[in-house]
This record gives structure tokens, C-alpha cells and sequence, in this order.
């Protein structure tokens, strides 16, 4: 019964940390930027690095946000240092390209 009720615990934190996820994804895709914005950043705060990378998205492209490719960079790193590669990804083209950061292609 102990190993149940863990079971049902975990699950339901788990179901509620992806929850402002999953609306922010479908709040994002209807261009629904203000809501994609409140259902990231409680996320984002909490360590979330899907949500960081969204975040950084929503910078660099200026959707729901001023677009400021400083802010991306450092929500990109964020989600990258947490191992999430599509934040690694961005964080290396705008690197290369010297948007945001110093160009360093290393």
C-alpha cells in the first residue's frame, strides 16, 4: 500500500510540473504570447529547462516579449547547462554568429 501511495504521489507531482508546460506550448502555438509567458516563467524559476529554452525563444524572436538577444542567450544557457540541446543548439549558432555574445566559435 506504501509503495502505491508513493507511486500516486509521484505521479501527481509530476503531472503538475509539466502541466504550465504543455499550456504554454498550446498558448504559444495559438499566439497566445501573453499566456505562453505565464505559464513558462513559474517554470522557468523553478529550474525548468524546457521552459528556459522556450523562454529564449520567445527573446530572440520578440513573440510575447521585446525581442532582446541578450535576454535569450542567458535563458539558453540556462536550459543548456541542464543538458536540454535544442537550447545548446541556439546557444551555439548565436555564438558563431556574435548575436547576443561575443562571436566565439569555440
Amino acid at each position: 500500500m506504501k509503495k502505491f501511495i508513493l507511486a500516486a504521489l509521484l505521479t501527481s507531482c509530476i503531472s503538475t510540473a509539466y502541466a504550465g508546460l504543455e499550456e504554454g506550448y498550446a498558448a504559444f502555438r495559438a499566439k497566445n504570447y501573453a499566456m505562453a509567458l505565464k505559464e513558462f516563467l513559474p517554470l522557468t524559476k523553478q529550474g525548468n529547462a524546457a521552459a528556459q529554452f522556450a523562454l529564449g525563444f520567445m527573446y530572440q524572436s520578440g513573440q510575447g516579449v521585446p525581442q532582446d538577444d541578450a535576454q535569450a542567450v542567458y535563458w539558453y544557457r540556462k536550459a543548456a547547462e541542464q543538458g536540454n540541446d535544442r537550447a545548446q543548439g541556439n546557444l551555439g549558432v548565436m555564438h558563431a554568429n556574435g548575436t547576443g555574445v561575443l562571436q566565439d566559435y569555440a
